[in-house]
């Protein structure tokens, strides 16, 4: 299945204090427009910044769930395309209105709403109040939610057609989770569902829904940040268990240049076919991808032998081995993902998945498959010792990233943070404890100022500075056997 990472989750949902949020996209005209319809306001014609007054609409749904709240969305009684618009509220100002009630809106403004970061040229067009301003909410009387609008796959897949039933009180029948829904707090989690389609949980909690699951139906306001999203107003609008939701990608399915479960992927791009088609990767070496050879996102298959376990990560170098540069690779998987348990130094392992740079460090990032070898060399005590080569005194850098390697010198530094450094000083080289942790342990190591030392482990790039002149690379021994005295 799809697993959709986004860069940009601490924005989701995100508003200021004041109506322009920074680095919003917010241009217009500030003319007065009195008495409209919200299908006059969702018009391209009106320019943003027009003053606005709405009577008469019905509220659909209120903002009382999570840190954010206070918005809320109205749509014209009648209901249909363009009929539902998403009103920015900074307070109280709808304390004692509730969903079905009619509402008189005044002192607002048409706003557009994007963040820079987001080139796509689409907005979410939404009332809010002026700057220093407040806009009046009224109930004038009763009314009646309109009955919600059922979208096909068809209307999904078209973001033109999507554009026309923002804020709008929608139907999705029949659709998958392509992702267990997560987000940092409770009203930001989301995941993708069939069309595609981003389900969020900005008004009510989507915790009962996890990957794979078949949904018969999602009702919920269609919104944009992004990307176009439904959002559930309550447990009610989720229904129950299908069995009707298109299939996974099948073998048969994946050569057809047709995304055939709507997750937004087709063929090769898909997860599903990546799990089962072998001619969707090709076979390259671990030096083949690390000296850049390959383009950036490329689909890789490469036979390695397991250098370092990280969590539910490794390191693989080349098999068969040789002693050259440019021969370590990272095998990166996110916590949720677990080893198979054979996985251990030494392990004879094919992989196969896409080859990025993350923060300049290259790796292969979640593997959609991890096949373990039954290979003789899979003797961790023969392959940690001589069978696999070390190169001694190198002088680090992007060629030996994420290789195995030993150095022996004089510790600079006994007490440099949370490791050391040896070498010579001003050219020294830190030894950390990110893989394995030395400090503890049936046989910890004291770094001793000027001891002489002789340190094997995995060249590792310290890329957590926000800029790429601070990153540097750093030595992370396996196992305590990985930091002996010099034998000169």
């Amino acid at each position: 299945m799809r697993f959709l990472l986004l860069s940009l989750v601490l924005f989701l949902g995100c508003r200021s204090s004041s109506n322009t949020p920074s680095g919003d996209v917010d241009a217009g005209g500030g003319n007065v427009s009195d008495d409209l319809t919200i299908q006059e306001i969702q018009s391209d014609s009106m320019p943003p910044n027009t003053a606005v007054t709405v009577r008469g609409v019905v509220v659909v749904a209120i903002d009382t769930y999570g840190d954010r709240t206070g918005g809320i969305y109205v749509m014209e009684p009648e209901g249909g395309a363009n009929s539902g618009v998403f009103v920015f509220l900074r307070g109280t100002e709808a304390a004692s209105i509730s969903v079905g009630d009619l509402v008189d809106l005044e002192g607002g403004e048409k706003i557009e709403f994007a963040l820079t970061a987001d080139t796509s040229g689409r907005t979410l067009t939404e009332i809010s109040p002026p700057q220093n301003g407040a806009i009046t909410v009224t109930k004038v009387g009763d009314g009646t939610v309109p009955a919600p609008h059922i979208l096909t796959l068809e209307e999904i897949a078209d973001e033109a057609m999507l554009e026309t039933w923002e804020g709008v009180l929608v139907t999705v029948n029949d659709v998958r989770l392509f992702g267990t829904p997560t987000g940092d707090v409770e009203d930001q989690k989301r995941a993708f569902i069939t069309g595609p389609l981003e389900l969020q949980s900005s008004l009510t909690s989507v915790d009962s829904l996890a990957q794979d699951d078949c949904v018969a139906s999602i009702t919920g306001i269609i919104d944009y940040f992004f990307s176009y999203k439904i959002i559930p107003r309550t447990a009610a609008d989720i229904g129950a268990a299908s069995t009707n939701c298109l299939a996974n990608e099948a073998i048969g399915d994946c050569m057809d240049m047709e995304d055939n479960d709507k997750d937004g992927f087709s063929d090769c791009a898909d997860f599903s076919c990546q799990e089962t088609v072998q001619a969707c990767f090709t076979n390259e070496t671990v030096s083949g991808v690390q000296s850049d050879a390959v383009p950036e996102d490329t689909l890789v298959a490469i036979d390695g032998v397991v250098t370092a376990v990280k969590g539910s990560s490794f390191y693989v170098q080349n098999y068969p081995i040789v002693d050259t540069p440019h021969n370590g690779l990272f095998i990166y998987q996110n916590s949720s993902k677990t080893l198979p348990p054979e996985i251990e130094i030494g392990r004879r392992v094919s992989v196969n998945g896409k080859f990025i740079k993350f923060k300049g460090l290259s790796e292969i990032t979640n593997p959609p498959t991890i096949v373990p070898s039954t290979d003789t060399l899979s003797n961790p005590a023969i392959i940690s010792g001589a069978t696999i080569p070390v190169v001694r005194d190198v002088t680090m850098g992007a060629a030996f990233e994420s290789a195995l390697v030993e150095l022996e010198g004089p510790i600079v530094n006994a007490a440099a943070g949370s490791g050391f450094t040896i070498g010579v000083a001003g050219t020294e080289l830190f030894v950390d404890d990110d893989i394995y942790d030395w400090t503890t342990g049936a046989t910890p190591f004291t770094p001793v100022q000027g001891a002489c030392v002789s340190v094997r482990g995995i060249v590792t790039l310290n890329n957590f500075d926000a800029d790429p002149a601070n990153w540097n690379h750093e030595l992370s021994p396996r196992l305590a056997a990985d930091i002996q005295p010099c034998t000169q």
